[in-house]
């Protein structure tokens, strides 16, 4: 999601977008040019979810509205998609398709047309997670990951209360309610790559070689086998740090200074 005046992240270099409060634009990152833009005709309260190839922006998505107006567009064009209604929910977008999470439901919308596609029964009590063409979600008897184009369900798995995808990772950390161990599953299988001594709330980002878990005080980047490699102290001055991986490496993004 974006907010005002805030760039969405471009891992692939491809055209930034920016949001701003009377609409949205496309930026080339090499220049700052702006490449295209579009105005909502005034001030709104839009989300904005930023794609591959697509830029999903839903008008006033208002809470306990069954559905929303949503629009999408050509990312490096700004060519306009389609427009249609949607249900109201928490979205997600791949090279294939909108994702849309909410009302006890995960649903599959084409990312050409709009057109929905697929519709899964979901619990509501937490998100998604997408990645590589592969929705997570959770279900009442644990996860499931579905294809997110055709959702056909990939694999299962039982006893898992909160879960964590992190784009480009390949795995998605599984754990259950007061029990320590963290499950690394295979983001394509299911199956089990690693467990890991690591409270769920302390797994704060996932790379296809590390785990990092942010301690009290420090950062600790761990193999698969549980080996410690690195530990760095934690920024202080900072509240609500995120952070990503670049090559091993910790790169740290705070969101604000404290007060």
């Amino acid at each position: 999601m974006g907010t005002e005046g805030d760039p969405a992240g471009v891992p692939d270099g491809s055209t930034l977008i920016v949001k701003r409060s009377n609409g949205v634009q496309g930026v080339d990152p090499r220049t700052g040019r702006v490449q295209w833009q579009h105005h909502s005709g005034g001030p709104d309260t839009s989300l904005l979810t930023v794609g591959p190839t697509a830029v999903v922006v839903m008008y006033s998505p208002l809470p306990g509205a069954g559905t929303v107006a949503a629009t999408a567009w050509d990312r490096v064009t700004g060519r306009k998609k389609w427009s249609a209604r949607i249900p109201n929910g928490s979205v997600s977008v791949t090279r294939r398709t909108v994702v849309v999470w909410g009302d006890g439901a995960l649903r599959g919308f084409d990312i050409g047309t709009g057109r929905a596609r697929w519709a899964v029964t979901a619990s509501t009590d937490a998100g998604v997670g997408v990645d590589s063409g592969i929705a997570v979600v959770k279900r009442p008897e644990g996860i499931a990951a579905f294809d997110d184009a055709t959702g056909s369900r990939l694999w299962d798995a039982a006893g898992v209360d909160y879960f964590r995808v992190q784009p480009g990772s390949g795995v998605v950390a599984a754990s259950r309610i007061n029990d320590p161990i963290v499950r690394l599953l295979d983001l394509r299988t299911g199956v089990i790559r690693a467990r890991l001594d690591v409270p769920n709330s302390e797994v704060f980002a996932l790379s296809r070689r590390w785990l990092v878990r942010a301690g009290l005080a420090v950062y600790q980047g761990m193999r698969a086998d549980g080996h410690v490699v690195w530990s760095i102290p934690k920024l202080t001055g900072f509240e609500g740090e995120g952070g990503y991986l670049v090559n091993g490496d910790l790169v740290t993004i705070p969101d604000h200074c404290q007060r």
